[in-house]
């Protein structure tokens, strides 16, 4: 996922998935590009977790151990 480098949007992004029913078991920073980072969540519904991050999701998401990056 590619969020803004400013406060809060972090939050935001977990606040997305709590409120569609998913779990977070992992997240992992990914890399920095401008005022943009990316972060990696482990979840337990990749499915909810795409639709809740779907302004969010990149082209290099994965199915792989349910993490959308």
């Amino acid at each position: 996922v590619q969020l803004e480098d400013r406060p809060g949007t972090l939050a935001d992004a977990a606040k997305r998935l709590g409120d569609a029913g998913v779990n977070i078991e992992l997240i992992a920073p990914a890399g920095m590009d401008g005022q943009r980072f990316t972060v990696a969540f482990g979840v337990d519904k990749l499915d909810a977790a795409r639709a809740a991050l779907s302004d969010l999701v990149t082209a290099e998401a994965t199915t792989a151990g349910s993490t959308v990056t």
